[in-house]
């Protein structure tokens, strides 16, 4: 992409930028969030598809508290990459919310996580 427009650079953080821009613009309108569906091995990851159901169908804050309450585990067991993705959804929920501040606080430890990842 760079060949054909040699001064877009899309970083990471000029994504955060455009979804926070794009909550605020557009109020009515829930991100897409990524479709990272967990096959259910253990009552987590259970419970991390329950949120994302919860998302899909507009219920934010009984998707948020599910998202916290899934991230809170897979950071207390080190699980970095579903803790990545769990901050990830709570940003869509905080932004679908209107809480602006916490969505970007939540993709910034998402994004943090990922880069320590190499995701």
């Amino acid at each position: 992409m760079h060949k054909l427009y040699p001064s877009l650079k899309v970083t990471a953080h000029s994504l955060i930028r455009i979804c926070i821009i794009v909550a605020i613009l557009l109020p009515n309108t829930v991100i897409a969030a990524p479709a990272t569906q967990v096959t259910a091995q253990n009552p987590t990851d259970v419970a991390f598809n329950d949120a994302i159901a919860l998302y899909q169908i507009g219920q934010w804050q009984a998707a948020l508290a599910k998202f916290e309450e899934v991230q809170g585990v897979y950071a207390y067991y080190n699980n970095r990459k579903r803790n990545s993705q769990a901050l990830e959804y709570i940003g869509h929920a905080k932004a679908a919310l209107q809480d602006l501040a916490g969505a970007l606080e939540a993709y910034q430890q998402s994004l943090t996580l990922a880069q320590a990842l190499g995701d």
